[in-house]
């Protein structure tokens, strides 16, 4: 079974537990701001205050191709991803997600 968006090329994910306490708003800048280069652009950035939890995507474009990377970031938890996606199969998956999610497993690009 496939877990991943239609048009997945190659997914990476880590999951930390346990870590010393962040300020997730504030590490969630510091850790893309600092490490990427300047092709990675912020692409969505979600934060609650009431469960302090935050959702960072930054994207890449290349060639026929798109670099995702996603961190959420909880006080003592984080999870980061990174996928490298078909730019037309993501496209179509925006337009029809309905659709797109039915038909996974299917797209060929």
């Amino acid at each position: 079974m496939r877990a991943a968006p239609a048009g997945t090329k190659d997914m990476k994910m880590a999951i930390f537990e346990d870590l010393p306490v962040i300020d997730t708003e504030v590490d969630t800048r510091n850790l893309f701001c600092e490490n990427l280069g300047p092709e990675w652009k912020p692409f969505v950035r979600v934060h609650s205050r009431r469960d302090n939890e935050t959702v960072t995507i930054y994207a890449k474009m290349g060639g026929k191709d798109m670099r995702i990377l996603m961190a959420v970031l909880e006080p003592r938890e984080a999870v980061i991803m990174q996928l490298k996606v078909n730019k037309k199969a993501l496209q179509r998956w925006f337009e029809d997600p309905v659709r797109m999610g039915r038909n996974r497993g299917n797209d060929h690009d």
